[in-house]
């Protein structure tokens, strides 16, 4: 048995094409500078596809091999600062302003990911399991909600209703309050960054 990179599903060997999420190992087409699906770090932490990048951070789908659950990878990765060469794990670092600018942002990276490491199971906020260093960079191993986000149920056409919305905002502001207490601004607060579970619960 082997990992699906796509759902961190246990599939046979000699599959290539995950029966549970479709995703096709050989297909795989993923830019250079990302982490190669497989790629261990933290001694633990399996890194599967790319779920989206920000400018600054890749996020990946992983696997927490210790506690067997998926998590979320976010690897600090600025474009304008770094980049990796293709099949390496060391980010490459810009010289000159470009190195101070992403020690820097590295630094705030770490710093508010380990202030909200200490929120532990605040409601409406994705639980952070592990800062770490490591290959050049940081990463931040956080809760993997299941479910979809705002805009993709949006976009599906469902509708709230002004109680469920109000209901939504609230848990989000009572989760930022916390937050803000550690003197962690989150900046980007929007349906992409708002995930909706089973059960209708958001964080």
């Amino acid at each position: 048995m082997k990992l699906c990179m796509g759902c961190m599903n246990q599939i046979e060997d000699h599959l290539t094409k995950c029966p549970y999420c479709g995703f096709n190992e050989s297909m795989l087409r993923q830019e250079s500078y990302y982490l190669d699906p497989g790629t261990v770090v933290g001694g633990k932490y399996i890194v599967g596809r790319v779920l989206n990048y920000g400018g600054h951070t890749v996020s990946y789908l992983g696997m927490d091999a210790e506690f067997n659950r998926k998590v979320i990878v976010k690897e600090y990765l600025p474009s304008d600062f770094s980049t990796r060469s293709e099949g390496e794990k060391d980010v490459t670092i810009y010289s000159g302003d470009g190195q101070v600018q992403f020690e820097q942002g590295l630094t705030n990276f770490l710093n508010e990911m380990n202030h909200i490491q200490h929120l532990k199971d605040t409601p409406g906020i994705a639980r952070v399991y592990d800062c770490l260093a490591e290959n050049e960079t940081g990463y931040v191993v956080s809760e993997y909600v299941e479910g979809r986000t705002l805009k993709e149920i949006l976009d599906s056409g469902k509708k709230y209703s002004a109680e469920e919305a109000a209901k939504f905002i609230k848990k989000i502001l009572r989760g930022l309050s916390k937050v803000h207490k550690e003197d962690v601004i989150h900046c980007d607060i929007s349906p992409e960054t708002s995930r909706v579970t089973a059960v209708g619960d958001i964080k």
